[in-house]
C-alpha cells in the first residue's frame, strides 16, 4: 500500500514548507520540506523539529542535529542504573526507610 501522508490534502490548511540549507545525508540541499517530512527522514522527534524551528524561515543542520539527553550528553541507551546500596547494612536501611508508617 503506497504511503499517502505527503499527498494533497482535500481540506484544511497546507502544511508550511521549509527551505534545507545546511548538510545531511538524508536531506537534499535547497529542496523544500515540510516538519513532518524531516522528522521522518532524519530521525529527530515532530515535537522536536517544531520546537526548534519556531521563529526560523530556513532549516539548517544545527536543527537536524541529533537529539541530546538531558544532561548535555548524546542519547546513549544504559544498560542499567548502578547500584548505589553496595553493602549490606545500606541494602537493610533502605528496605526500612520504605516501610509504611
Amino acid at each position: 500500500m503506497p504511503d499517502k501522508r505527503y499527498d494533497s490534502r482535500p481540506a484544511g490548511k497546507q502544511p508550511r514548507k521549509y527551505k534545507f540549507v545546511g548538510e545531511h545525508p538524508a536531506l537534499e540541499t535547497g529542496a523544500f520540506y515540510t516538519l513532518r517530512e524531516i522528522s521522518n527522514l532524519t530521525g529527530v522527534n515532530n515535537k522536536t523539529m517544531h520546537s526548534r524551528m519556531v521563529g526560523k524561515g530556513e532549516v539548517a543542520s544545527k536543527q537536524v542535529r541529533e537529539t541530546m539527553d538531558p544532561f548535555g550528553g548524546r542519547s546513549k541507551p544504559r544498560d542499567a542504573e548502578y547500584d548505589r546500596l553496595n553493602k549490606e547494612e545500606l541494602k537493610v536501611s533502605d528496605k526500612w526507610l520504605r516501610v509504611k508508617l
